[in-house]
């Protein structure tokens, strides 16, 4: 076991993996996976940093100075209005100066890593990475895992109160930030052996947090924490298969989020808590899942898939004809319909919902709503080209009323693509 600054212990490689091995062997296994998985994929960095550079200079721009703000320690985070504020160099993980919650839940989503990590690959400028590399040990070292529990009693207060160990921050780090380390600093100097070991002993923590304690939380699957969670603890199971607990992580992953699909996904297609945010954010998890699958040829069912198309379909009706989505709830009047649709598309060859949002939202709108999650794009030269102009016609139309009765709502279609 190794010790923490703050006295408590966490375990030692060794004793997280299937297999004895190194720290240097481990790394060169993983760095192999992962080239074979570029190869695959046709996305590498370095090759999407100069279509970037080349094509989209202004998304480069934007980027690099998001990035050079974050390494002065300058965050725009919940309560800051809108403008940076000074979150420490290395930050305070449980600080709330702003007496916001979400100031410290998005704080340790480490957010903010996506831009210092493109920024890296896109000006190969190893004070970007050093800056991300810093941090997560840093973060290591000081956040240490609350003791699990398997009392919902206990462990209610704990993994869904106001600290960086919230399940809900634990899973989103595991798909959105976190593995982002991997892909852009594998091949670099800035990943060590030491440090890869410290980076998976911490997965495999909080891979014991999403196994162990959200079928506690929420035994019903029916909360959209409950995909995101579950959509966590697929990606440490995939990105490390080494770990000993791997296969029975991804196995459960699987089933919780197939049954998740099931519970939320209502007959007539919107997500049970009947918020737009949610229900988008749900089916972009949803088909985030299927794209990690599609790796290793494996899908999930056929069920689940017609799920996320009759979730797809219910989004586009419920898509003002003005180019947003409905501020209803706990929601903007936002493109999140863009996203899960585009990447329904990269999941499951599902285009047709983004054509019928692209021709409501705009061409140029539902592109640099893509392109926020450019990094995941394989062609993008190609997929630029599509956006510009599409080789593939018009999906037919809707019909044109939407009747929703689980719900209890009535929604009107459209004729067409872009009217109702």
């Amino acid at each position: 076991m190794t010790a923490r600054k703050d006295g408590q212990r966490r375990p030692e490689l060794g004793e997280v993996l299937r297999e004895p091995t190194t720290p240097a062997v481990l790394l060169k296994a993983v760095r192999l996976r992962m080239t074979g998985a570029r190869q695959r994929e046709n996305r590498a960095p370095e090759t999407t940093a100069q279509v970037i550079r080349e094509r989209l200079p202004e998304l480069a721009a934007r980027t690099i100075a998001d990035a050079d703000r974050a390494l002065a320690g300058m965050l725009v985070l919940p309560g800051t209005g809108a403008q940076p504020y000074f979150v420490g160099d290395p930050p305070d993980w449980f600080a709330n100066p702003v007496n916001d919650n979400e100031f410290l839940w998005l704080l340790n989503r480490h957010g903010h890593w996506r831009n210092l990590l493109a920024a890296y690959s896109l000006t190969e400028g190893p004070r970007y990475g050093a800056k991300v590399v810093q941090e997560v040990r840093d973060w290591i070292a000081r956040v240490s895992r609350p003791p699990l529990s398997h009392d919902p009693e206990i462990a209610r207060p704990i993994y869904r109160g106001i600290n960086p160990w919230r399940t809900l921050e634990t899973g989103i780090r595991m798909f959105e930030s976190w593995p982002l380390i991997l892909e852009h600093l594998v091949d670099s100097d800035l990943i060590t052996p030491e440090l890869l070991a410290e980076y998976v002993t911490s997965l495999y923590e909080h891979g014991e947090v999403l196994a162990e304690l959200s079928p506690i939380l929420f035994p019903d699957a029916n909360h959209n924490m409950h995909i995101m969670q579950n959509l966590g603890l697929l990606t440490i199971a995939t990105n490390v298969p080494e770990l000993k607990t791997a296969e029975a992580w991804k196995a459960q992953a699987i089933r919780e989020l197939e049954r998740a699909a099931r519970v939320q996904i209502t007959d007539g297609g919107g997500q049970i808590e009947g918020c737009p945010h949610y229900h988008n954010v749900c089916l972009h998890y949803l088909s985030r899942a299927q794209l990690i699958l599609n790796g290793s040829g494996e899908r999930f069912s056929d069920e689940y898939a017609t799920l996320v198309r009759r979730g797809l379909e219910y989004s586009v009706y419920a898509f003002r004809p003005s180019g947003t989505g409905v501020p209803w709830g706990d929601s903007d009047a936002d493109l999140r319909a863009v996203t899960a649709a585009f990447h329904a598309g990269l999941a499951f060859g599902l285009w047709e919902p983004l054509q019928r949002l692209t021709a409501l939202a705009g061409r140029a709108a539902a592109r640099d709503e893509c392109l926020k999650s450019v990094w995941r794009i394989p062609n993008l030269p190609i997929f630029l080209q599509e956006f510009a102009q599409s080789s593939s016609p018009p999906p037919a139309p809707l019909s044109t009323v939407k009747w929703h009765r689980s719900l209890a709502r009535s929604r009107c279609g459209r004729t067409g693509p872009t009217t109702r």
